[in-house]
């Protein structure tokens, strides 16, 4: 009898596993495809009040463009393109970033350029915003919503058109040119992003189906007629079996967590790919390499950049100079070395640099996924075993058996 209890459990756990997980995949990929969806949530509920609009707003706000809000990164390269097209108009710097924010009605509102170049509002985009700080509810939200990859995404693309903006008045380059390079950068950084949320859905599944299974277990022992709480709290075997499951089932959502955040943790520093590319531009528009690393440090606001840079100016040897160079900037380094000692142009290196960044990315991230649902087996399975066994079987063969034997009063 125990053994047919057991397997039908089985039967309708694994039939629930392939229903979530098939629903999840949809879910992730129509989402990915179309870039957000409706549904549901998009329909009015009578009577929650202000809070609930707030949290409505916030949760469409920049997805799918109907309400005013921060753009997100694709948002902020197509005003970026927008901005570069009104430059080559004729328009001056203020009036064509101005026009282009207030026609794409996006918040908080245009209030021109600080002593950089760079607008207010995309400098205040590059920070991280403080939920502590914020005056409503929507932007306690939109605080905890950006520490995410989709708000670290669009801190870095901000910081890529605040350095673009640097680096323009630094060197005197063409804005325009630039704009519309670190445009196609943000675009290209937000398909990688896509990649790797995509990559990462079947992990992320994974992981949530298994910590769910201890919970649906109890939820089936209750459904079956046995009595879990008074199991639990009975003491002796029940009592163990209860503090197994709990401390199983907290560790395994724990590891589960750890895990999947170092697999969608993205750094929020300036792109190494727009960095050479910035770097082609300060080549191409006459200035020499000592300039343009200085330049490259004042834009992505790296001190030890700008020293390597002055360094180089004052003759200091090549290697020397890039001896703590940091990482961000090593493909520029491997870039510039053949033309500052052998004279070689440093344009074809530079952009072939940037393209090998680009292109390792969709591959990196889809690597590192299998590698982690390979990596996630063995932890959870030891984890969350235990606590499927304990918070789930225990209650119902206790049940099953009854409390005449006292096997487990």
């Amino acid at each position: 009898m125990i053994g047919v209890w057991i397997a039908a459990l089985s039967a309708w756990a694994l039939g629930m596993i392939r229903l979530v997980d098939h629903a999840r995949r949809r879910r992730v990929v129509d989402a990915w495809r179309r870039g957000g969806g409706g549904g549901s949530w998009d329909r009015p509920l009578p009577g929650l009040g202000r809070p609930y609009r707030a949290l409505r707003a916030v949760g469409r706000r920049g997805r799918r463009g109907r309400l005013p809000g921060p753009p997100e990164g694709g948002r902020l390269a197509l005003l970026v393109a927008e901005v570069s097209a009104r430059l080559d108009a004729g328009a001056p710097v203020e009036t064509a970033w101005r026009a282009a924010w207030e026609r794409a009605g996006l918040e908080p509102s245009f209030t021109g350029l600080d002593e950089d170049g760079v607008p207010v509002v995309i400098r205040d985009l590059s920070r991280s915003p403080c939920a502590l700080s914020a005056r409503s509810l929507a932007g306690v939200v939109e605080a905890l919503r950006s520490r995410g990859p989709a708000g670290a995404a669009r801190r870095r693309a901000a910081r890529a058109v605040a350095a673009a903006c640097v680096f323009t008045r630094a060197l005197g380059a063409p804005l325009a040119e630039i704009l519309n390079t670190v445009a196609d950068g943000v675009d290209e950084s937000e398909a990688a992003e896509d990649a790797r949320r995509v990559a990462s859905a079947g992990p992320v599944a994974s992981a949530r189906i298994l910590t769910s299974l201890p919970l649906i277990a109890l939820s089936a022992a209750w459904a079956m007629g046995a009595d879990p709480w008074g199991f639990f709290t009975g003491g002796g075997a029940g009592g163990a079996c209860g503090l197994v499951g709990v401390a199983s089932l907290l560790g395994g959502h724990a590891v589960s967590r750890r895990m999947l955040a170092r697999i969608r943790a993205s750094s929020e520093h300036v792109d190494s790919a727009i960095i050479c590319d910035l770097g082609v531009a300060g080549i191409e528009s006459g200035a020499s390499i000592p300039r343009t690393v200085e330049a490259l440090g004042t834009a992505i606001g790296d001190p030890e950049v700008s020293r390597i840079g002055v360094e180089l100016r004052y003759g200091v040897g090549w290697a020397r100079a890039w001896d703590e160079a940091p990482e961000v900037v090593g493909a520029l380094a491997d870039a510039l070395q053949p033309a500052w000692e052998d004279g070689a142009s440093p344009v074809p290196l530079l952009r072939r640099a940037a393209s090998q960044i680009r292109g390792r990315r969709a591959a990196d991230a889809r690597a590192s996924a299998e590698e982690l649902g390979v990596r996630m087996v063995v932890p959870l399975g030891i984890l969350l075993l235990p606590a499927f066994l304990a918070l789930g079987l225990a209650p119902i063969v206790a049940s099953l058996l009854g409390e005449g034997l006292g096997i487990f009063a």
